[in-house]
């Protein structure tokens, strides 16, 4: 495989580039400034690329306060309107913050559990939590008490929808925790000697942890002074950032829900779950199989409902959008085309269509523009639960699934954009994308490799991607065994307006090739300063960024 020569080009990378500082203290033209980081905005984005951030069913209309406002983000288009309804917040907190309810005397954790739970939740956490009270409370703790699901609350002081939040949060929290205070809560003590035989029901065993995005400390503690759960101390930024990017975390307030044992991801969107389930009735809130969240009647516009049934040994796209957003009309055009591409060249393909529409007559409206299935716009349950099931946050948003109901790709916006001939159905995730227009919003998500080349080199991109294809793959079956999400995605990005774009904003130099990871929620870069790129010299980079051994340089 021919390596990557930086020696044909100039300049070499050599430290910080002159007046890098200033992105410090202002944000550059394409930029916006947020609570916790700041987010790249491709200059102008392609209308069809963006998406509308609201709530996706009309009991759950309103939502979340993107790290942008009201703009167009990195692609993302955040409508600002008013947090969902939630249930009310409780008249009294009758529990110190984090403290657990009294003990059933003798409750006990087994010993094998309790060690596995207490090493992944210090790993995620680090070792100290605090209580809303400044107290600080051991992590190890938490699995000695027999947590079997974590809550993680990202959110800022400075945001109305989670101030909104965290008081309907309270209540949720105090309800499940009332219950277990009546005398089936989890053992307290040290250790997983504590208690007795019985072990405590399991949807008692609930914790919350809240991630701010706080910037000063002293808003950080008026806001989580009377939170009833833990917190991340104000000081552990770095540790902020690592949970945002692990868990793409794009908007807030944010509720996942984790498996405390494996650290898995239960649930994207703890939202809907406070809305929906404010009882806590259905704890712990896991994902269901797909044919059993669709099962019921599907519409048609061209004859009567067909049942769910009718899917079987078809792919499936599931298309969360609404007529009141512009993105989704513009990308609802493209897609009437793909899809009838995709019938015409003999593939068993159907979308169903799940509205975020605000009346039944906007739903009537849009639905009838569309070839494909819909979930009745009245059954607001299975809209929401569709919208839970796949952690929904934005709309346009199509999800690809194959005939078992697996998801294949959770960008099946961005590669219905980038293939207008559907040629590469039902789009795979490929280990390494070519920047464009519509992908460059991933840049946003979390860490991503960005290997920049000489466009006009005829083979170089194609090359490129050759070179560091197997690192990356590499990386995604490691991730997958664990069944994680890489931590990094992977792209070659050619000399156009949009790589111009996104070097300005990092201020990068003009050199190609030039090997960067960028972190834009942590507003760092690493560059590899090397002359020539070798397939071990992209290994040795990205185990070296993993493993946390790289000095970062500001954006």
């Amino acid at each position: 495989m021919e390596n990557l020569n930086l020696l044909k080009h100039i300049p070499k990378v050599r430290g910080i580039p002159d007046g890098l500082e200033r992105l410090g203290s202002a944000v550059s033209p394409g930029s916006i400034q947020s609570p916790s980081a700041t987010r790249w905005e491709p200059a102008p984005p392609a209308p069809s690329a963006t998406a509308c951030v609201e709530a996706p069913s009309k009991a759950a209309k309103g939502a979340w306060c993107g790290r942008g406002g009201g703009r167009v983000v990195g692609g993302t288009q955040r409508s600002p309107a008013p947090a969902p309804p939630l249930p009310p917040p409780p008249a009294e907190r009758t529990e110190g913050p984090g403290s657990l309810p009294p003990a059933r005397p003798g409750a006990r954790v087994p010993g094998l559990r309790w060690a596995r739970m207490s090493g992944f939740l210090e790993e995620l956490l680090g070792e100290k939590l605090v209580t809303g009270g400044g107290e600080e409370v051991d992590v190890h703790s938490l699995g000695a008490r027999g947590i079997s699901l974590l809550g993680l609350y990202f959110g800022c002081s400075l945001s109305a929808p989670c101030a909104q939040l965290s008081a309907s949060l309270a209540a949720f929290y105090s309800r499940l925790r009332g219950d277990a205070a009546a005398g089936l809560g989890a053992g307290a003590g040290p250790g997983p000697g504590a208690g007795a035989a019985a072990e405590p029901e399991p949807r008692r065993r609930l914790e919350i942890v809240f991630v701010s995005s706080d910037q000063d400390q002293r808003q950080w503690q008026d806001f989580v002074r009377d939170m009833p759960w833990l917190a991340l101390p104000y000081k552990e930024k770095h540790r902020k950032l690592k949970l945002w990017n692990k868990y793409r975390i794009s908007n807030i307030p944010s509720l996942i829900f984790l498996d405390a044992t494996t650290g898995k991801v239960v649930c994207r969107n703890g939202l809907l779950v406070i809305r929906d389930d404010p009882e806590g009735l259905e704890f712990p809130w896991g994902p269901k199989p797909f044919r059993e969240v669709i099962a019921g009647p599907l519409l048609r516009n061209n004859g009567p409902a067909l049942e769910s049934s009718s899917l079987e040994g078809s792919h499936v796209g599931v298309y969360f959008s609404a007529h009141w957003c512009p993105p989704c009309r513009s990308l609802t055009r493209v897609l009437v085309e793909s899809y009838r591409k995709i019938k015409e060249a003999g593939q068993k393909f159907e979308i169903i269509f799940v509205s975020a529409d605000r009346s039944e007559d906007s739903f009537k409206q849009y639905f009838s523009e569309m070839p494909w299935l819909a979930v009745p716009y009245t059954d607001e349950a299975r809209r929401s639960r569709l919208n839970r099931l796949y952690g929904i946050q934005g709309i346009p948003t199509l999800i690809v699934l194959d005939p078992q109901g697996e998801v294949i790709t959770r960008q099946g916006r961005v590669e219905v954009l980038n293939d207008e001939d559907c040629r590469g159905f039902p789009w795979h995730p490929k280990p390494v994308l070519e920047l464009s227009d519509s992908n460059a919003v991933q840049l946003n998500e979390g860490p991503c490799l960005v290997l920049f080349v000489d466009s006009e080199d005829d083979g170089e991109s194609e090359a490129a991607k050759q070179l560091i294809q197997p690192i990356a793959e590499k990386i995604i079956a490691k991730y997958k065994a664990k069944e994680e999400e890489a931590p990094l995605l992977f792209f070659v990005a050619g000399e156009d307006d949009m790589t111009d774009s996104l070097r300005d904003y990092t201020n990068l130099p003009e050199a190609a090739p030039l090997l960067t990871i960028l972190d834009m929620s942590a507003r760092a870069k690493y560059v590899m300063d090397v002359e020539e790129i070798t397939p071990a010299i992209v290994e040795a980079f990205v185990n070296d960024f993993l493993a946390e051994k790289l000095k970062p340089e500001p954006i």
